[in-house]
């Protein structure tokens, strides 16, 4: 009885942790291969992922993924990894921090396969089996950055407003007069000091 229920636990272990793993020509899941680089939404074991044939991302559950013969990737929905090559990149959608282990990095992360363990840049990080989670924000930093943000914005709206309004208000006090002839203006000294030529503050007719 005690084997039957171990069993049973097992089987139970095994169905809510789907088999998933990278292979040479795509991601397999179960005994389906996924191949191109065209996101799909899959249900495995009652959890739903979005894979491509290098993509896997979980979206309810924490997913243990098979990255090499030995090597396991547990990860938390909000990071997405994919595969290039021996590497794995670990990204996340927005500007957020990944927990790799206990290490904090800026995302995207590169891992790569090294001796007892994997390698994040220059950090050495040992074991075969690596949890990756999102870094849970502080709130009071990220109304801090929201205030720095809307600063910033304000501050280039009116540096952009300020020259305009200049401009517009150099534009209504310039003058519009123009000089226009009652007579045809032959430039002599009888004509300069005759009372003919005149300064109107209108346009002509042709506007010029």
């Amino acid at each position: 009885m005690k084997a039957i229920a171990l069993a049973a636990v097992l089987l139970g272990l095994l169905s809510s942790n789907p088999a998933v793993r990278f292979e040479q020509g795509g991601v397999r899941i179960g005994d389906a291969l996924i191949e191109g680089a065209v996101l799909q939404l899959k249900d495995a074991g009652g959890q739903s992922l979005l894979v491509s044939g290098s993509v896997v991302e979980p979206l309810a559950a924490a997913l243990e993924i098979e990255t090499a013969p030995g090597r396991t990737l547990i990860l938390e929905p909000g990071v997405r990894v994919q595969k290039k090559g021996e590497a794995l990149v670990l990204s996340t959608h927005g500007r957020r921090k990944i927990l790799v282990g206990d290490l904090s990095l800026e995302a995207p992360v590169t891992l790569e396969p090294a001796a007892g363990g994997w390698k994040a840049g220059e950090a050495a990080l040992g074991g075969a089996a690596l949890r990756v989670r999102l870094q849970e924000q502080d709130p009071d930093a990220n109304l801090d950055s929201l205030r720095e943000a809307a600063r910033k914005v304000q501050q280039a709206r009116e540096g952009r407003s300020e020259p305009s309004r200049r401009t517009a208000a150099q534009r209504r006090v310039r003058p519009r007069n123009r000089r226009v002839f009652g007579e045809d203006p032959v430039i002599t000294a009888e004509v300069v000091g005759s009372p003919s030529l005149r300064f109107l503050t209108q346009f002509s007719p042709a506007g010029d």
